[in-house]
């Protein structure tokens, strides 16, 4: 871990995948420039995002442009970790959701007092927004029996539908009353990029003296973490398939999205190959 501490905090380069940039990181240090960037409240939301991700954003440019203006835009599947070493984009690996999650919550959740883990990841203070209160309540209870040292300073459910002005107002008060230094936002895609957005543009109003907690947004880590979705074998995951993991799992909700993002996903990612060999990282 103490290794791990010293990697740089310099944002990383970002490799370009049908005009969205994506961070050229692996998992380690994605989650260890997240620890550094809430322990010093640097701010910015982090998107967490895969083929699916690359695909909604060529139909909504605003969802491509907050992918773009992000702190970091992580590759969440295995299709953007195999573009990138065939375009020989360097340290680039996949930053899949839940286990972001579960590395950010076991490196901040060590005692103080425990010798080969720096004081400066312990005691972070973590928060939970998005999904239902039944969810967020199993969550929390899992997440406290897994990592006893965590600090959950505070969760809040959000309606299926657009916040009012002063349902911003109060959520935004909650969770800077609770000190809430890293706040993990659990919707979907495209809702919880535009929310992180939306956060991002009305904290300053809110509290202008008072600098933001990062945001994460990791879909549906949530749900795993609570224990009410299953997660797929490591090795489907490893195997870039874990798409069809899940169809199998949600064929009427997923078939659909499936049909259109796989093959549109693979033209993409040819053009993106073919473009590449004249454009450099960012």
């Amino acid at each position: 871990m103490a290794e791990i501490l010293q990697v740089p905090t310099e944002l990383p380069s970002r490799f370009d995948v049908a005009g969205v940039q994506i961070s050229a990181v692996t998992l380690d240090r994605a989650a260890e420039m997240i620890v550094r960037a809430a322990r010093h409240r640097i701010g910015g939301y982090v998107c967490v995002t895969g083929a699916h991700g690359v695909v909604e954003c060529q139909r909504d440019p605003q969802l491509k442009d907050i992918h773009n203006a992000s702190w970091l835009t992580v590759p969440d599947g295995m299709p953007l970790v195999w573009l990138a070493r065939l375009r020989r984009v360097p340290l680039v690996g996949r930053v899949y959701g839940p286990d972001l999650m579960r590395k950010v919550l076991m490196w901040s959740s060590a005692p103080p007092s425990a010798p080969d883990i720096a004081a400066s990841t312990s005691g972070l203070r973590h928060g939970f927004v998005g999904s239902t209160p039944e969810v967020l309540q199993a969550l929390e209870h899992r997440v406290r029996f897994m990592y006893p040292h965590v600090t959950i300073a505070g969760s809040w459910p959000l309606p299926f539908r657009p916040l009012t002005g002063d349902e911003w107002t109060a959520l935004l008060s909650a969770v800077r009353i609770a000190r809430v230094e890293l706040l993990w936002v659990g919707m979907s895609t495209p809702k919880q990029e535009q929310f992180m957005a939306d956060w991002h543009r009305r904290w300053p109003d809110h509290a202008p003296t008072d600098p933001s907690p990062v945001l994460v947004g990791v879909g549906a880590a949530f749900d795993i973490l609570a224990g009410i979705r299953t997660d797929a074998p490591r090795w489907v995951q490893r195997s870039g398939l874990q798409w069809l993991y899940r169809l199998l799992q949600e064929p009427r909700r997923l078939g659909p999205r499936y049909l259109r993002v796989v093959p549109t996903f693979l033209w993409l990612a040819l053009r993106s190959l073919w473009d590449s060999r004249s454009r450099p990282l960012r």
